[in-house]
């Protein structure tokens, strides 16, 4: 078997030692030279092939047998573009797995490594275990020296609000040292309320946890936004509860809706 028909073998496992190992001690016997001073394009570009099964694997015995049996280096550009790739999808541990098998610093675009925590923020609050993208986050910052953008973080917060993540709400602010703005959190009521809206016995206990990692209490406007969809939806008790836990009254063109005063 030659390298070639060992690079045509299922891309889910690594290279069989034994096997590699004697083709290129067989190349090595016949021509005298090690593959990295043999000048045809054919064995080139195998061993070019080669190291791109281990980075894509990161099969890192395989690829130190390589470098051993070659004389070559990974190539760096084949590396750059693997950890550009992990970047962008908020892949630090494999970033750092292929760092520690190559020996070479990754070169990062902070394009890449935004782009990766725009993805993060966007899909981590859907995750069962929320807290666990937080360290997500502070491992990138590590391990790239990037931070993201403050934008990127309100997208954060405005999606963990959805999802009920306010320990994780905590957790962010503590990680980037930026709070949710204004807008985001009046908004996260909103949602929050017409979410539960939709129940047949809706649950307000998310206001007072939303108040308590924020320190933002529902607004004016936020209220009169929310009481009027309790009128077109015609929820007028739960209308009336949420009066009594903000303490904030219907506007006069609302109480002129309402069947019975407040």
């Amino acid at each position: 078997m030659d390298l070639g028909n060992l690079l045509k073998e299922s891309e889910s496992v690594g290279f069989r030692k034994e096997e590699l190992e004697a083709v290129l001690q067989k190349w090595q016997k016949e021509t005298g030279l090690k593959l990295s001073k043999d000048k045809r394009l054919k064995v080139s570009t195998l061993v070019r092939e080669a190291y791109a099964r281990c980075i894509n694997g990161l099969y890192g015995d395989d690829l130190k047998l390589l470098k051993k049996m070659t004389g070559t280096e990974p190539p760096e550009d084949l590396v750059q573009e693997k950890y550009d790739r992990f970047a962008r999808n908020f892949r630090v541990y494999y970033l750092l797995e292929l760092k520690k098998i190559t020996g070479i610093e990754p070169n990062l675009s902070r394009e890449a490594v935004r782009e990766g925590y725009s993805k993060l923020f966007r899909e981590g609050a859907h995750w069962r275990n929320i807290n666990g993208w937080v360290k997500i986050l502070k491992d990138i910052q590590e391990a790239t020296g990037i931070k993201p953008l403050k934008e990127s973080i309100q997208e954060a917060y405005s999606s963990l609000i959805v999802h009920r993540g306010f320990k994780e709400v905590k957790e962010l602010r503590e990680a980037t040292g930026i709070e949710p703005l204004e807008e985001v959190v009046q908004e996260g009521y909103i949602t929050l309320i017409k979410g539960q809206l939709t129940f047949l016995k809706a649950n307000f206990e998310y206001l007072s946890k939303l108040q308590e990692v924020t320190g933002i209490n529902p607004s004016e406007a936020t209220m009169q936004k929310v009481y009027a969809t309790c009128i077109e939806w015609g929820r007028i008790n739960e209308l009336r509860e949420l009066q009594k836990a903000t303490g904030i009254k219907p506007s006069k063109k609302i109480y002129r809706t309402l069947p019975d005063s407040l």
